[in-house]
């Protein structure tokens, strides 16, 4: 990742904070009631998100997208801040699809 120390720093601690709502998520789905489909798609999506988090280029980008998404431990809640944050994904870095 490239960046400041200060950038990379921060980077480092939101990154930490984002994959722990990521696993917390998938844990969450993976024991729900909801079909097997719509488990696949979403557990498919917070893989392709983790991927793009652990492999993104510029710790500007992490920051800017992720910089106000904190893990409390209350998955549902943890899950729509982190929804929130991805619409400020406007290059779409994070959605991009794993190659």
């Amino acid at each position: 990742m490239r960046g400041s120390e200060k950038q990379l720093r921060w980077a480092k601690e939101i990154k930490v904070n984002v994959l722990a709502i990521i696993s917390d998520a998938i844990a969450f789905c993976e024991s729900s009631n909801t079909s097997n489909e719509q488990k696949e798609r979403f557990i498919g999506q917070m893989n392709t998100l983790k991927y793009n988090v652990e492999n993104v280029e510029y710790a500007g980008d992490l920051i800017e997208v992720f910089k106000d998404t904190k893990h409390s431990g209350d998955c549902k809640q943890d899950i729509s801040d982190l929804r929130s944050a991805l619409r400020w994904d406007v290059n779409k870095i994070f959605s991009k699809p794993v190659k």
